[in-house]
């Protein structure tokens, strides 16, 4: 890996046209890698016959995205939200790829999901000149760690630079109108990976999410614990999994 992404950059290659390319090389596996198998099956059997709107908070590249869609039975809507442009133009093309039907009913949002009303500082990873990953944070430290953990930042030396990105954000209550104005499926189902504020998202979100439908959420907590506020919401878990992910549901008699 180390190899590649600095074959990647003396090619003069960004890491968008790679992660797009890797997927039409690699699609037919991508069902079958990075989800726990049995939670994988438990959420095939409840929404194989469900109509399902997907939620993506922090969509990066959409390939894991793509990952839990196909569990589905039915994709009525896609919404996705993150700050990286260029993360965004290849998400649009991997879900389009494979839902070419959603049409209108697929949404990328390039906010920072946020109530505070003003732009957010954030920053991106680059190797010499070109885009590292669709990691985005609006703290250093958590960039760097994740980087050290899955790439290993001594090999990159002085050629890793850490970017400013000023970010617009969009309040909760705009982004619950937005899903609730897309979003008409019977099932909602919220993916959530924020580099440490999934916390903060769950408080400011969920409380305006309507009840009157059941509701899936997977969401990283490798950065923070969401545990007692997913429980606090009348959550359930289903599963956590080795690589610090909560799946959780909220059915409609669970609302408390």
């Amino acid at each position: 890996m180390l190899a590649l992404y600095y074959i990647l950059g003396l090619l003069n290659v960004d890491v968008s046209q790679y992660e797009y390319a890797k997927f039409i090389v690699f699609r037919f596996l991508y069902p079958f890698t990075s989800l726990d198998r049995k939670i994988s099956m438990r959420i095939r059997r409840e929404l194989s016959n469900e109509e399902v709107s997907f939620i993506d908070i922090g969509c990066n590249y959409g390939q894991s995205s793509w990952r839990i869609c196909h569990l589905f039975g039915d994709l009525k809507a896609y919404i996705g939200i993150d700050p990286n442009l260029r993360a965004l133009e290849v998400t649009r093309k991997i879900i389009l790829r494979n839902y070419p039907h959603l049409g209108d009913s697929l949404s990328l949002l390039p906010y920072c999901l946020s109530d505070d009303n003003k732009d957010i500082r954030l920053y991106l990873p680059y190797f010499k000149h070109f885009l590292l990953s669709g990691l985005v944070s609006a703290d250093k430290s958590s960039i760097l760690k994740c980087l050290n953990s899955t790439l290993g930042m001594g090999f990159l030396g002085g050629s890793l630079l850490i970017r400013e990105l000023i970010a617009q954000s969009i309040s909760s209550t705009d982004f619950v109108s937005h899903i609730d104005m897309l979003a008409n499926a019977s099932c909602l189902f919220l993916k959530i990976d924020v580099q440490g504020m999934e916390s903060k998202i769950l408080v400011d979100l969920l409380p305006k999410l309507s009840s009157h439908r059941p509701i899936y959420i997977l969401v990283e907590h490798e950065l923070c614990d969401t545990s007692p506020i997913l429980r606090n919401l009348h959550f359930a878990l289903l599963a956590e999994t080795r690589n610090d992910q909560l799946w959780v549901r909220r059915s409609i008699d669970e609302q408390g």
